[in-house]
């Protein structure tokens, strides 16, 4: 996912680690990466679908597959602060 921040092209690389936790990769304008929030457990080589919607109060949005095969969608303004969706 990338976004405009200001003029600073940001990057978010979404993906699932060797411990099944969902991680971002974050790269801001010419900064270093960083990594950024994480997210519980997804189902073993889960599928993970984001989106960045400009302007209202949720912009950010990630979804993937439970270790117990349902599906969650989370929904934030800035990753930091999420909930679940609906």
């Amino acid at each position: 996912m990338c976004y405009d921040d200001n003029g600073a092209w940001c990057i978010r690389a979404i993906y699932q680690s060797t411990d099944n936790i969902i991680r971002i990769l974050c790269k801001d304008g010419e900064k270093a990466s960083y990594p950024g929030a994480t997210f519980p457990s997804g189902f073993l080589d889960t599928s993970i679908a984001c989106s960045y919607v400009a302007g209202g109060t949720y912009k950010r949005f990630v979804y993937y597959q439970k270790p117990d095969t349902t599906f969650v969608e989370y929904v934030s303004p800035n990753f930091r602060d999420r909930s679940v969706g609906k």
